[in-house]
């Protein structure tokens, strides 16, 4: 598995690659935006980083010459990620969270929805801790 920089137009294919099939997405989700599907996330995923973190680095992860992932970071913050379902195994996340290590440089901050557990959990599962919360979102840092 490695990561290579992509352009906005993969950007877009590999957010939407990466949140195939990941119906618990919708429950994690910022709940100020009205979703109805995964199709949903991925199309609000990438208009957010488009309109906020466009100067951000995207990069692609792949498995082979497969696209399975991906991750934005920019200046210290690790701003969107997230992996196909079928490699959200062990030894496919702890090679995921090194790459975003490498690229994102320490130590680096993350901020999600507190209501995304499933995403705060993983964060903290590589050593991140918890700095702060304002009852609608959660910042994780990284030394």
């Amino acid at each position: 598995m490695n990561a290579k920089i992509i352009n906005k137009q993969t950007l877009r294919e590999a957010i939407n690659i990466s949140f195939d099939s990941d119906k618990e997405i919708l429950s994690l989700y910022d709940s100020s935006v009205p979703v109805k599907s995964v199709f949903d996330v991925c199309e609000n995923v990438y208009f957010k980083v488009m309109n906020f973190y466009s100067e951000s680095e995207f990069y692609g992860i792949y498995e082979k010459e497969s696209l399975i992932g991906y991750f934005v970071c920019s200046f210290g913050q690790l701003i969107s990620f997230s992996l196909n379902y079928k490699f959200r195994t062990r030894s496919y996340l702890r090679l995921f969270f090194k790459l975003i290590k490498k690229r994102t440089g320490s130590p680096f901050v993350c901020y999600l929805y507190s209501k995304n557990i499933r995403g705060i959990k993983w964060l903290m599962k590589n050593k991140m801790v918890i700095d702060g919360e304002n009852g609608k979102v959660t910042r994780l840092v990284y030394v």
